[in-house]
């Protein structure tokens, strides 16, 4: 993992039994869903239901365990049990601290998804 980098590729591979098709299907699972699931936060805490805004958050913590990427874990869990304790204002820190990470591992991502496996794997090496 380079310096600054959120995201592990290789311990992520090897968390999936170095299934470079499963890695590819996960990661566009999480490309696709992550973003509503950010949106979704944001509208519960808006609406300040923080019910919901655990809903979400517990959902976006099982999306991102599947990569290793202890940071942006560390945040989503904080923002789950943030929302769980029904703590608004420690919620709406925590979402404000997720959120950026959660969209820089979104962007780490994109070499793994398919169709750009080849330049994930060149990048490994």
């Amino acid at each position: 993992m380079s310096t600054g980098q959120l995201m592990d590729v290789e311990k992520t591979l090897l968390g999936l039994g170095g299934d470079e098709t499963l890695l590819g299907k996960v990661a566009q699972i999480f490309v696709r869903t992550a973003p509503d699931l950010l949106d979704l936060i944001a509208s519960a805490l808006t609406a300040e239901d923080l019910k919901r805004a655990y809903a979400e958050a517990h959902s976006l913590k099982g999306a991102v365990g599947v990569f290793d990427a202890p940071q942006v874990l560390q945040c989503v869990t904080d923002l789950a049990r943030h929302a769980k304790e029904r703590d608004l204002a420690a919620t709406r820190d925590a979402f404000a601290a997720a959120r950026p990470l959660v969209e820089r591992l979104l962007v780490e991502i994109t070499p793994v998804l398919p169709g750009n496996r080849a330049a994930a794997a060149s990048g490994r090496r």
